[in-house]
Formats: C-alpha cells, sequence, structure tokens
C-alpha cells in the first residue's frame, strides 16, 4: 500500500487512467474494473481488455466485474476460456457452432 502522502505529492504515479473500452467509476482498483459486455480480460490483474469480436463474440462475451478463473467470469452461460471461445465441460464431449452455440458431437 502506497504512503497517502505520497499518493497526493505524485498522484500520477498511483492513479492511472481507466483502460479503454472500461468503465470505472469513484474508487475503481484494476481488480474492480468493469468490463462491458462483448469484452473479455484475462483476469482482475490485466488492464487490457479484447474485443470478442470473432465468431458471435458479442453473445459470448457478458463482461462484468468478476473475473473468476482466467477470466472466465466475464463468459456467458456454457462458454470459457481466452475471449469465451471454448464450450465448458459437461457430460459430453461438446464444440462450438456459428461461434455462440455449443452443440453435443
Amino acid at each position: 500500500s502506497a504512503d497517502p502522502y505520497d499518493i497526493f505529492d505524485k498522484p500520477t504515479e498511483h492513479c492511472q487512467p481507466c483502460p479503454r473500452n472500461a468503465t470505472c467509476r469513484a474508487g475503481t482498483t484494476l481488480e474492480s474494473i468493469l468490463v462491458p459486455p462483448g469484452y473479455w480480460r484475462a483476469s482482475s490483474s490485466s488492464a487490457v481488455l479484447y474485443e470478442c469480436r470473432s465468431l458471435g463474440g458479442e453473445k459470448r462475451c457478458a463482461g462484468g466485474s468478476e473475473a473468476g478463473g482466467n477470466g472466465d467470469g466475464y463468459c456467458e452461460t456454457d462458454f470459457i476460456g481466452p475471449e469465451c471461445q471454448l464450450c465448458t465441460d459437461g457430460p459430453e464431449t461438446r464444440y462450438l457452432v456459428d461461434g455462440d452455440t455449443c452443440e453435443e458431437c
């Protein structure tokens, strides 16, 4: 934790701009950045947001403020992985169809 006097003396060293396409309200920390729908980030310690454009990404990437494991918290139900491009493990093997639907093999 930074010394409060140091923060007031050198605020630009401690306060960073909100990442592009993210929502940062007053008091936002790196961990609490709000990721909009259609975007994904790898973890709550990453300031880089990726747009989920290909393969119906806007439907797979829910956004939010909870990263979950490996960014999976930003994914809609049934999706996991980078930019939510993988189907969740279920009792049956599943694959991605048309970019936003998981189907059984």
